[in-house]
């Protein structure tokens, strides 16, 4: 297998920086996941791994084994990395059956017939599809295909798996079955796997960490739940599920936590992010799933405490989502009640929200 460096990576198109800075570290059978918007540099990151693109600068390494260093004008070419790429379309041949796709890559490394065989029998078995073998793709349905295309990564041992979007054209229910099995596989064989997408669910469910970019820069590095409950950014926030924003007025800090002033008489506290200071400008994000309604208990000890105007509600189901108004702000938040009245009582707690400097 293999554990990749990624040291000050760069990566220019004319005066855009596609990749700036760029250094991570991904362990031996990690799964790291390249998230963020498209255009932010997650593909060229992967593709410059791959050696479909000359980096501008920096290194990449795996297993001390040089990729690229732009300090030495050192590159090795693509063919010899021994890198398994799977592609958003696929990429399969559509004149060959499945086996003579798999062939292909084994045929061009010289591999015998016989080890051949074993080789694809092998890779399709991983993958459930090992009776599939004489078939055109044309002929597969498009969760098949993914497969075939993943099986043609395996058959020839890569040492990393790098995987471009490879979900997201197949649709709703189909996406959620193929990320548990991917999940499952990638766990079983204990490949290095670096997976590049915008969906932040299928981030959340199959990485070990997540790589948010933003601008060509990596802006956090950490486990899904360290991105998710503990974002240094209001963009990491609101790419990585949905949040709640509050403008405001930083005050006292009492060691944990700050008050906020959001408008005459009304305060809450938040976790403060580096940067947030006494008298300036605070952005404070809070999840619509923790914003609760207060009930006839009263509010937790220590929480905050808001009444809010009823805008809207959107019936989902099994709850309503809520579109709330406080202090001219706009907050989301979901209850199974079907609250009547235009006015509501929430609370939420300090440790549930998080300020940054605005």
């Amino acid at each position: 297998m293999g554990k990749l460096i990624i040291d000050n990576l760069c990566k220019h198109f004319g005066d855009v920086k596609a990749v700036d800075n760029v250094s991570i570290t991904v362990e031996d059978g990690e799964f790291l996941t390249l998230l963020g918007p498209s255009g932010c540099g997650k593909s060229t990151t992967l593709f410059a791994v791959a050696g479909l693109d000359r980096p501008t600068s920096g290194r990449i390494l795996v297993d001390d084994v040089v990729f690229y260093d732009g300090g030495q004008q050192a590159m090795m070419p693509p063919e010899k990395r021994n890198c398994g790429l799977v592609f958003q379309s696929y990429a399969l041949w559509p004149h060959m059956t499945v086996r003579d796709n798999l062939a292909f890559p084994l045929e061009i490394r010289k591999i015998g017939k016989s080890e051949q065989q074993k080789r694809i029998t092998d890779a399709l078995g991983l993958v459930e599809m090992e009776n599939y073998q004489g078939r055109y793709p044309h002929e597969l349905s498009g969760g098949q295909q993914q497969r075939v295309a993943l099986a043609r990564t395996l058959v020839y041992e890569p040492r990393l798996m790098l995987l471009d979007e490879p979900l997201s054209n197949l649709d709703a229910k189909l996406r959620i079955r193929a990320r548990r099995w991917l999940k499952e596989l990638q766990g079983r064989l204990g490949l290095t796997t670096i997976y590049v997408t915008h969906d932040q669910i299928e981030a959340l469910t199959l990485s070990d960490r997540i790589a948010v970019m933003e601008g060509g820069k990596l802006v956090q590095l950490g486990t899904p739940e360290e991105i998710y409950s503990r974002p240094v950014s209001p963009f990491v926030a609101d790419f990585i599920g949905a949040s709640n924003f509050i403008d405001g007025f930083a005050g006292d800090d009492d060691g944990d936590t700050v008050n906020i002033t959001l408008a005459e008489d009304v305060s809450i506290r938040a976790k403060a992010r580096p940067g947030v200071k006494k008298g300036e400008a605070v952005r404070v994000a809070v999840r619509p799933e923790n914003i609760r309604l207060v009930n006839g208990s009263g509010v937790p000890g220590g929480s905050n405490a808001l009444t809010a105007s009823i805008r809207d509600r959107d019936y989902l189901g099994a709850r309503f989502q809520y579109i709330l108004d406080v202090c001219g702000t706009e907050l989301r938040m979901e209850a199974e009640q079907n609250l009547e009245g235009s006015q509501v009582d929430i609370s939420f707690t300090p440790e549930d929200c998080i300020a940054f400097p605005a």
